[in-house]
């Protein structure tokens, strides 16, 4: 029985595993080429995790008395957290990278992240016992909290949950 027998792949193969290499590398270079829209992104994610850190290391204290601070830095291009309770710091800072614009309001909900006013350092936010948001005697505020981070919106009720999105 005389069998023949191909070693290697035909022409047409070989230009499909083309073609379908081709769809894939277009496809990826579309996710890294803007790399400041990933990094936008990643700023805001921070902060939206830094807040809801500090919110359950508030109700974790279960001390009534106390306040618990979240104090955000900035030098140049770094910026960073702390948390403080009974004014000694309870959590070292964490640094990162950031070269977003960061503003925020408490009574413009609509308006353009852009015309909002920049926040200064040291910015601070304050949570009590009950992990609702407050002033730093611990007296709980009414009003949400809107900061932008580049051009992604973060809302802090007073109850202290922070989400994405507009504050309403």
């Amino acid at each position: 029985m005389n069998q023949n027998y191909h070693l290697g792949y035909t022409l047409i193969e070989l230009i499909a595993v083309i073609i379908i290499l081709g769809i894939i590398a277009a496809s990826a270079v579309g996710r890294f080429a803007d790399q400041d829209s990933f990094a936008s992104r990643l700023d805001f994610d921070e902060w939206r995790s830094a807040l809801r850190f500090a919110q359950a290391v508030a109700l974790s204290r279960a001390n009534a008395d106390t306040v618990l601070e979240i104090r955000f830095n900035r030098v140049e291009e770094q910026w960073g957290y702390s948390l403080f309770g009974d004014a000694d710091e309870i959590y070292p800072e964490v640094s990162r990278t950031q070269e977003r614009t960061v503003t925020s309001s408490t009574s413009d909900f609509s308006s353009a992240c852009t015309s909002l006013t920049s926040v200064s350092y040291p910015f601070s936010v304050y949570f009590n016992p009950q992990g609702n948001r407050a002033d730093n005697s611990g007296a709980s505020v009414s009003a949400n909290l809107r900061l932008c981070i580049g051009d992604f919106e973060l809302c802090i009720d007073p109850s202290g949950y922070t989400y994405d999105g507009a504050c309403i």
